[in-house]
Parts: structure tokens; sequence; C-alpha cells
């Protein structure tokens, strides 16, 4: 699910990109995950406790969930405090087809009836 930031999607970065296709919503713990995949986070207890809280409040603080991945690169371009730039991925193309993937990987075997 796609959503919409202050960047147009043309000019996406890596980490824009991976916001706007993960499911902050529905899922912020694989979000998380994710992130952490793609090198934008470290794994840890705290880290996981802080992109929570800050997903959190990007989503309450929008009327609807569309607007919340601006505030979210924000907040964490401050927390992190170091360079912020990464490789390009307009429209999310690269980011949509890592993600997919990586859904897939993730997605248990559904056992074959006998």
């Amino acid at each position: 699910m796609l959503r919409s930031t202050m960047i147009l999607p043309r000019h996406w970065d890596a980490l824009a990109a991976t916001l706007n296709v993960v499911d902050l919503e529905g899922s912020p713990e694989e979000a998380w995950r994710f992130l952490v995949y793609r090198g934008f986070a470290v794994d840890t207890p705290e880290g996981a406790r802080r992109f929570m809280d800050v997903v959190n409040e990007s989503l309450s603080e929008q009327e609807s969930p569309v607007g919340a991945v601006g505030p979210l690169l924000r907040r964490m371009a401050h927390e992190r405090g170091q360079d912020t730039r990464h490789p390009a991925d307009p429209e999310g193309h690269v980011s949509r087809r890592l993600w997919r993937l990586w859904q897939r990987r993730n997605t248990s075997a559904t056992p074959r009836a006998a």
C-alpha cells in the first residue's frame, strides 16, 4: 500500500520508498524488521520501541494514515542524527519489489492436503 508524502514519488530515495511500501498501520513490527533488513535501522529493543512510538505518533497526528510517512521520515532523520541520503528509488520500484519478496519469504508455507 503506497502512501503519499510531501516528497513526490519521482524524487523518493530508498528510505522514503521503503516507508511508503511497507504496511505501517497494519504491521509496524514487520515494517521495522524490513527497515532493519534494508539497513535503515539497527535492530535493538530500544530502537524498535522508539520506531513503534514514532509510527503511532505519526499515524495519530494525521487525519488519515496517508500523510504519516512525511513526519515519520523527519523524525527518523532527526533521531539518527546522521547523513540521511540514500540511493534514489523513484516511484519505489526497487523497494516495492524487495517488500514483496520479503513478504513471500516470511509467509509460512501452507501444508498441502493429502
